[in-house]
Formats: C-alpha cells, structure tokens, sequence
C-alpha cells in the first residue's frame, strides 16, 4: 500500500478528534498502521518482537531487575508445573503496546495514561506471537487540569499464541493528545533538576530492594492471604538514564531506531522537534537519552524520566512476585497520573482490598500505586491475583468473558 505525504494542521482540537474518529473501526495484523512512517520507511513497520524466546525473556528480565528463576534458570523452572521457563507478565511490552495513530500532527504532544490488562494463559520459549490492534476505538474530548481541552482516545491489542490461535492476552490502552500552544508543561520539571538524598534514605531504598524476592516455589496458599496485608514493595532511583535506557533496550521500542529512520518520519508526519542551534529535526523521543530537558525548552512540551510501560511493568513484578509460582496476574488496571522524572526515586506498593471465591476459583483484589519520594502519585490501579488453594486446589485459567475479536468484526 503506498501512503501519500499528507502533514496536516488542524485549526481546532474538535477537527483533530473528529479526524481521529473517522479510523475507528480500522484494524492491523502483526504491524502498526503504514501512515506514520509513509512509503519510504521500510515495511512491514513491527513495533518490537515478534516471539518469545529464551533471550526475549532475560534480556526483560534483566532490564527490570526481576530475579525470578522462573524467567531465568532452567532447571529450577523444569521442577515446576511448567516444566521449563515461561514469560513474565510484562512482555506483552516487548510485542506492541499504545501506539500513534494512523494520521499524526505535530500540533498535539501524546501522552500514555492507562492500561487495562486481562491474562488468559502464560507465554513461553517457541511462542510466536500474532497480535491485532483498532486504535482507536473511540474518541472523547475532555477538560483537563494539566493541558486543557484534551482528546482521550481508546485502542486495543489481542494477543494470542500463533500455534492454535489460543487467546494470551487483551490489553485495553488510553492515549491523550494535547494542544502543544495550550499545554503547561512550562508548570513541570524539566528534568534538569538534580535531587539531594541521604545515606539513610539511599540505604532504605537498598533495603527495600534487597527485600525484593519471588514468592517461588512454594504456593502462596490463598487460605494464607489477609485483607489489608501489604506486599513487598518495588523500588526503583533515583531514576536515571541507565533506568530509562535499558527498558528501551529490554522491549526494543520501535521508536527508538536510527536518525536515518527518523527523518523519514518526520518528512512524512511532520512529527519531531527543532534544533536550531545544529538546524536539524530531533526524533520524538529525543528527550528520553541524553537531553535532559533542553528539547522541552525549544518545543514547550515533554517531561523526560521515563515510560508508561516501564512503571506499569514494576507494578506486574511486584504482583507475580506475590503471586508465587503457582498463582496467576489475571487483571490490571492502571491510571497513569503524571510523568516519572529523572533523578526522582518511584515506590510501587500494593495492599490488599478482598478474597473471592467463585466456582472453586480463588482470587484476591489488590489495589496498587507508585509514588515519588515526595509522595506525589504517578499511578494508581488495582488487581485480580489468582492463588492456589487448600480446599479447591491448583489455579484455573481463566477463559475471555467476551468474544475475543469483538472489535475486528465486520
């Protein structure tokens, strides 16, 4: 399909939105839409991987500082029920996640801000990936503090496993866009600013992680769980750019390629941010490597320190370290409230809110957030955990309660 070079500005953010809404009902197949990069970008445009393997899952692994032998040490995982490593939640992170629209501008700075995840069955080595994505599947305007009038839009990804076409996961995202002109982020950090701690309050945050260990092999009996128990927490700072790096490197962003690559973007979206003291366009993410900040200052938009994905994925460690081996992350659902930050140190705790029973299955809700050392809320959201149990016995995996494709029918 050849896309025509059409770099659009859009005079109100009712035309943006309307826009938007003429693709609902649009959906791809193993790529993201052809448009953002126009016909010179090489084809197919795959956002990330395309299997799980052995090397998929530690380099994830790895760039979250998840210890677990399940995702790592084959012969601790051949004892377990699964006979041998699987995936941890997150790697759904590492296929596609929220992605840009098939029409961009450059008039609109995006945001990531929420994630509602559903689990089917685990993932492991061997596992082709095949994934649908409808972005997006509805529009809303809505009045905001931060940026003002703003356009939130929903898409969605199925995932499933290629051999058999058996349903793994459904991620359910929200994206907003955000008048450049009109945004404060002049109000924001600019990630320039560098943060004084304490040996003591560096040595807790050492204890803390220190303390981050799996559940492992032994079940974490549900008949064990009380209500308003705390879990573990993840600790991750102060954050700084071989944090914000290696999550680039763990799930092998598309975004994050050559210069060359970016140019093509931006000729054909007009999406970028001017240099003018080297004349050139930076690519979108610029901010996020050794920039700290100044692109904010020529453009008035993006906070660096930081992704989405990578905070809701601490949350899926501390989950699934809870969860033992023989439990199960059913649901998660997110609200991202405002940027990380370089330098700042992030906190993800959970507690747990109730205990469930329902045709022998037996799950427990947990509400969980970040915050900074300040105490500010960055996240908040809440999960469903399956747990073995004494009485009914071993996990269930849980089935799609709605028709899996519901939005690539026709």
């Amino acid at each position: 399909m050849v896309y025509e070079k059409k770099i659009i500005k859009c005079d109100s953010i009712e035309e943006y939105a309307d826009i938007l809404r003429s693709f609902i009902g649009k959906y791809y197949v193993n790529e993201w839409g052809g448009y953002f990069g126009g016909p010179n970008y090489p084809q197919p445009c795959v956002c990330m991987n395309t299997r799980i393997t052995r090397d998929t899952i530690k380099r994830l692994a790895d760039g979250m500082g998840d210890t677990n032998p399940l995702f790592r040490d084959p012969e601790y995982a051949k004892k377990t029920k699964y006979g041998g490593i699987i995936a941890p939640p997150y790697w759904t992170f590492s296929i596609t996640y929220g992605v840009y629209p098939e029409f961009a501008t450059p008039d609109y700075s995006s945001l990531y801000v929420g994630d509602r995840l559903t689990w089917y069955q685990p993932a492991a080595p061997g596992d082709k990936i095949d994934y649908k994505s409808a972005w997006p599947t509805s529009v809303e305007i809505k009045q905001t503090r931060t940026g003002g009038q703003t356009v939130f839009c929903d898409g969605v990804h199925l995932f499933q496993r290629h051999q058999g076409g058996i349903p793994l996961v459904r991620h359910e995202y929200t994206t907003c866009y955000i008048p450049i002109k009109t945004a404060n982020y002049s109000k924001m950090e600019s990630g320039r600013e560098k943060k004084e701690y304490t040996q003591e309050y560096i040595d807790s945050i050492i204890a803390a992680q220190d303390s981050e260990k799996p559940w492992g092999s032994t079940p974490h009996w549900f008949e064990d769980v009380r209500v308003g128990e705390t879990l573990d927490p993840i600790v991750r700072g102060p954050f700084s750019l071989s944090e914000n790096n290696i999550w680039i490197y763990a799930a092998g962003q598309y975004f994050f390629s050559s210069d060359r690559l970016h140019r093509m973007v931006h000729e054909q979206s007009g999406w970028g941010f001017y240099q003018p003291e080297m004349n050139i366009w930076f690519n979108l993410h610029e901010n996020s490597f050794d920039d700290w900040g100044g692109v904010r200052e020529h453009s008035g938009s993006y906070v660096p320190g930081g992704f989405g994905s990578q905070r809701a994925s601490w949350v899926m460690l501390m989950l699934n370290n809870f969860a033992s081996d023989e439990g199960f992350l059913w649901k998660l659902n997110l609200q991202h409230r405002r940027k990380g930050g370089f330098h700042n140190v992030f906190w993800t705790t959970g507690v747990i809110t109730d205990k469930h029973v329902e045709n022998g299955r037996c799950w427990v809700d947990i509400d969980v957030k970040i915050e900074d050392q300040t105490g500010a809320l960055l996240l908040k959201g809440d999960a469903k955990v399956i747990l073995p149990s004494r009485e009914f016995g071993p996990i269930t995996y849980p089935s799609p309660e709605r028709a899996f494709d519901k939005f690539f029918t026709k």
